[in-house]
């Protein structure tokens, strides 16, 4: 095929995903012939006559092929949209999800220090985007994300390059709370808090192309949420709050390890499916 204009590459495209299963196929081979072409989704429905080059034809079915694979349409081209902000993702950070924005959320609503110096800690920041989303709500904030992945950090350390906030946040790989030897007004995570047995059941969007690391959280999906209840104790500032994310039916496990830890359930957070999603605690009597 060569010398199309831009409405019949992009039906093809369609046909294809639609053949191959793909949930949402018109969408992704719209997205996927922007990514090709440059230009805002609006400027190809726009513009369907428009004929593109025998290049841009190539690489957008390469594209649609990898999608036929299942890989998502964020990793083929390279961002992802999250709160306010596009951010780099590839294979080695976990997609950011809508259902965590709930975390921005929780933290907006709890804090009391839109107009003071606070200082923020991400657990597990992945590609940073909870952290960098945080900061560009808070202009005088400062913030450290925290990895296991060196590769995960790689990622986040280009957005905040991306986001023009290098210089209010820094980035460590560790393995979870180890090497934190200061105190954070505000903690915050989304952990991997899918039971080990579960994870063939995913998607294969999530399964083959987010990162394992990322999304085992060992026999039942609370073994990671306990280690970083264990140390908030230690990290959080007196009158701080700690948010954290936790996945399906695993509330009843997690208020209890919360409350052997000498912690305080402030509020708890239902995402954009009425599931209990994430938790905000301080430190008991503070």
């Amino acid at each position: 095929m060569t010398n199309y204009p831009i409405s019949k590459i992009l039906n093809v495209g369609t046909k294809k995903l639609k053949s191959c299963g793909i949930f949402g196929a018109r969408r992704d081979a719209r997205i996927l012939l922007s990514k090709v072409l440059g230009i805002e989704s609006e400027l190809i429905i726009s513009n369907p006559d428009r004929v593109i080059e025998k290049y841009s034809e190539e690489l957008f079915f390469k594209y649609i092929s990898r999608r036929c694979e299942r890989e998502p349409v964020s990793k083929i081209i390279g961002e992802k949209f999250f709160w306010k902000e596009k951010f780099f993702v590839n294979s080695c950070v976990l997609d950011p999800r809508p259902d965590s924005e709930i975390i921005i959320e929780s933290v907006l609503k709890y804090n009391n220090f839109l107009d003071k110096d606070v200082s923020i800690l991400d657990i597990g920041t992945g590609s940073g985007a909870l952290l960098l989303s945080l900061l560009a709500e808070f202009p005088q904030s400062i913030g450290l994300g925290i990895d296991r992945s060196f590769k995960a950090i790689k990622v986040a350390k280009q957005n905040s390059r991306n986001l023009g906030l290098n210089n209010r946040a820094n980035f460590a790989v560790m393995d979870w709370c180890s090497g934190v030897n200061t105190k954070f007004d505000i903690v915050i995570s989304n952990p991997p808090y899918i039971p080990t047995s579960n994870i063939q059941t995913l998607s294969p969007e999530v399964r083959l192309y987010d990162p394992q690391i990322a999304l085992n959280g060992g026999k039942d999906g609370v073994k990671h949420i306990e280690t970083i209840l264990k140390s908030i104790p230690k990290i959080l500032s007196i009158g701080g709050f700690a948010v954290i994310e936790i996945g399906y039916n695993q509330l009843s496990m997690v208020e209890k390890k919360i409350l052997s830890n000498h912690l305080r359930i402030i509020e708890i957070f239902r995402d954009l499916s009425g599931i209990d999603r994430c938790i905000v605690v301080s430190l008991v009597g503070k």
